[in-house]
């Protein structure tokens, strides 16, 4: 078969992918064999340009860690150079800083503040000993991992808004009025209180999972050649 004949028939030149994926239709074997033909050829050029680019941004990126490298050499050296001029002079002082003024900038030289290096358990330790609340910080948050293993995604279902808690009996819903649906019980009594769920929702035994939304994900489609 001649392939680009074959395609043409369903993609012509000057129409757009979209389009072209829009009409485009596989019907036998041999036309799907030759789709993936075409997927292994596309794969195959991505995979020379991604290695082509990869190469040049590798060559570009170290010639500016090389100018780099210099600029800072350059750099350092100096500011070591006016750090250590700066001793000689006699600069305008406060508490906390230094500085001396040049025709082309300043010299300044700052105090830090001091840096401290913990040992957490030690100084936890220290800190309860202490009985000060104040030093001693609790961290709660859910076992995710756990509820996740006890609970399980359902749809279809009745529940109470106020409690969260799954009805379980045999409701029903009917029309009201023009404006609105109601839920009735088997007496066909209305029940304000109740709320029908028709999406996907996170249950553990018979209640509803607080501060869970369920999303639901596309199945995953791959072609392996």
């Amino acid at each position: 078969m001649n392939k680009e004949l074959y395609i043409s028939e369903f993609m012509p030149p000057d129409e757009g992918q979209e389009q072209a994926a829009a009409r485009f239709e596989i019907k036998n074997d041999l036309a799907a064999d030759w789709a993936l033909d075409k997927i292994r050829d596309a794969r195959a050029d991505i995979a020379r340009i991604e290695m082509v680019a990869k190469e040049k941004i590798r060559q570009i990126e170290q010639a500016v860690l090389n100018k780099t490298r210099d600029a800072k050499g350059t750099e350092e050296f100096f500011v070591l150079a006016l750090k250590d001029y700066l001793k000689k002079v006699e600069p305008k002082a406060t508490k906390t800083q230094r500085k001396y003024d040049l025709p082309s900038g300043k010299l300044i030289e700052k105090d830090k503040p001091w840096d401290f290096k913990q040992d957490k358990t030690e100084l936890l330790g220290w800190a309860k000993h202490t009985n000060e609340a104040d030093f001693v910080k609790v961290t709660e948050e859910a076992k995710w991992a756990e509820i996740k293993k006890a609970s399980n995604v359902t749809t279809g279902i009745f529940v109470d808004t106020e409690t969260g808690i799954i009805i379980d009996k045999k409701l029903a819903i009917i029309p009201f009025d023009d404006t609105r649906n109601v839920i009735v019980d088997e007496e066909g009594e209305i029940l304000e209180k109740a709320k029908y769920i028709d999406y996907p929702v996170f249950i553990y035994k018979d209640q509803l999972v607080e501060g869970v939304t369920v999303i639901e994900q596309d199945p995953e489609f791959k072609i392996e050649l």
